[in-house]
């Protein structure tokens, strides 16, 4: 496998790992939001910084996507 390949598969891997954490960050919010507990809302700033975070981090996988060459 060439090394461009390779780089690809890489990159799929970690888009995949992206949408693992986006679905545990979904998962997160929920609790977070739940006003049955002491920590109602605790995360609000964090989670704020962390869907930012995630999104750049998506959006910098797709534009390295589209540089490394295909074959």
């Amino acid at each position: 496998m060439n090394k461009n390949k390779l780089k690809h598969q890489m990159l799929r891997e970690i888009e995949s790992a992206l949408e693992v954490v986006t679905s545990k960050m979904v998962i997160l919010e929920a609790l977070d939001q739940d006003s049955s507990c002491s920590g109602c809302c605790d995360l609000i700033d964090q989670l704020f910084m962390m869907h930012g975070s995630l999104d750049t981090l998506k959006k910098s996988t797709q534009r390295a996507t589209l540089v490394v060459p295909v074959g």
